[in-house]
């Protein structure tokens, strides 16, 4: 697996996980306003604030010389008015039987490598992924 993926928005945005993700934030939204249930079979969202995250699970390979058996996506949204936007991915890397992780640079367009987890450490690898993203974003604001 590489190091560094080039990973532009066109191909994330246009494909069907990217659908998914945007399509269930608007019924998260429309469920809270409603005061209705939202479904839990459904993409589980988090709130942050004014801001909402969650982890989309696909198959979406990032080269297509190395199929992905499995992949996680964090998506993050500034506040309920604002598209869901990619920030962290893991993949289940079949062939040294662990999960790699990568932080999403949208101003590069890439996905650069953070650490290695174990194959029973996918919880503690979407967390950490999950802190990391909050502390580059923090280090970004500051710039």
């Amino acid at each position: 697996m590489k190091r560094v993926y080039s990973y532009k928005p066109s191909q994330f945005v246009d494909g069907s996980a990217y659908a998914n993700v945007k399509l269930s934030l608007i019924q998260y939204i429309v469920c809270k306003n409603a005061g209705t249930a939202y479904p839990s079979s459904d993409t589980q969202w988090h709130e942050l604030g004014e801001g909402f995250w969650t982890w989309e699970q696909t198959n979406n390979s990032l080269d297509v010389n190395t199929p992905v058996e499995e992949r996680h996506d964090l998506f993050t949204c500034e506040n309920s008015q604002t598209n869901p936007e990619l920030k962290a991915s893991i993949i289940k890397d079949p062939q040294k039987g662990n999960y790699r992780g990568y932080l999403y640079n949208q101003k590069d367009s890439k996905l650069t490598f953070v650490r290695t987890f174990e194959m029973d450490q996918l919880e503690d690898a979407k967390n950490t992924l999950r802190v990391l993203v909050a502390i580059n974003k923090d280090k970004n604001d500051e710039e």
